[in-house]
């Protein structure tokens, strides 16, 4: 059971983590913690292949009922009706596939670029490393500006205030000292803890590393994220019902013609044929690839107002936003100061 890192004095979470204040951790001890605890990076899910990518774009419930009237052409010889259906839905994959495919890349790149380093002493000697190479019981340096590699227990603080906004929604910093609080307090009212991804405003301070990667408050979240059940998009929503309409109405009007035809005692097979090269005709296959055209024109506006969409129903889903949920002060903030006015002295 982990224990409660902000209700114990410093001297405990010392003992608990077998660390040293001055020293720090030596580089075998290290070594012996990286083997239990891995690296301090969250979780990621695994890349999609591109072959993976490409046949997603034909979950698409419009490609299904073309790639039905494709295939029905192909069996009735229709080879020019099926290549021009089949050609439509690769148009539209291969859309589809190209835009995910440059989002994915281009998130992939930023996550490659952002990188952060933390203040360490090890083995008795302050050394600047990549956070990802810390484990619990490391004596991290906080120092203004300094973004916080890692859940930490603060051990010493010289009027040290960090800004968890990323954490707890809270836009002003909080005030960090190394007196314990209460077992039952909140996260967000634990001023003897730092917590990983949160940015030190002002002061400076020393602490100790109590939780690495996914066993970090950030980390805990991260994990519901990957577990929420993923609901179907707006867009996805209303094309399925589209499909089914025109499935139901294609397939009765296909339907009643054929029945006609064979009550009247037309032959049998030229009223299959002419029922389906019907069906066929009053399916849109050039409905799914403007409709992709048109949401891969909304990702590139998007780029272009310095947002990235991954995926390419989400650019849709945007549009369908009505109403957006924010934290108890009702607003959204950068966190970041900008000069408003310049008032000469």
């Amino acid at each position: 059971m982990t224990p409660s890192w902000h209700s114990l004095g410093a001297e405990d979470v010392i003992q608990l983590l077998e660390t040293n204040v001055t020293q720090g951790l030596t580089g075998k001890e290290v070594e012996q913690r990286k083997k239990t605890y891995g690296p301090n990076t969250l979780g990621e899910e695994k890349p999609v292949s591109s072959l993976f990518l490409f046949l997603s774009q034909f979950k698409n419930p419009l490609i299904l009922v073309l790639l039905f009237a494709g295939s029905v052409t192909l069996l009735l010889s229709k080879y020019t009706d099926s290549v021009v259906i089949l050609g439509a839905m690769l148009v539209n994959a291969f859309i589809g596939y190209l835009q995910e495919q440059k989002a994915t890349k281009a998130l992939s790149e930023l996550k490659k670029a952002v990188k952060y380093n933390a203040l360490v002493i090890r083995d008795g000697t302050e050394q600047e490393l990549a956070q990802e190479h810390l484990v619990p019981g490391d004596i991290i340096l906080l120092q203004e500006g300094a973004r916080v590699p890692a859940d930490a227990r603060i051990l010493e603080s010289w009027e040290l205030k960090i800004n968890e906004a990323v954490l707890t929604g809270e836009w002003l910093a909080s005030s960090k000292q190394t007196e314990p609080v209460a077992e039952q307090t909140p996260v967000a009212d634990r001023d003897t803890m730092a917590y990983m991804g949160s940015v030190v405003e002002e002061g400076a301070g020393k602490a100790v590393v109590v939780a690495t990667a996914s066993n970090t408050e950030v980390g805990k979240i991260g994990k519901l994220l990957r577990v929420t059940a993923k609901e179907e998009t707006p867009y996805h929503q209303k094309l399925k019902r589209l499909s089914s309409f025109i499935g139901v109405v294609v397939t009765l009007a296909a339907s009643l013609i054929f029945l006609a035809g064979v009550a009247t005692g037309k032959d049998l097979v030229d009223m299959f044929t002419i029922a389906v090269a019907i069906a066929v005709a009053a399916i849109t296959e050039g409905l799914p690839a403007a409709m992709t055209i048109v949401l891969a024109i909304g990702m590139q506006r998007i780029l272009a107002q310095k947002g990235l969409v991954r995926h390419l129903a989400s650019a849709e889903t945007l549009g369908s936003t009505s109403v957006i949920a924010t934290d108890k002060t009702l607003t959204l903030t950068e966190g970041r100061m900008e000069v408003e006015e310049i008032v000469p002295s």
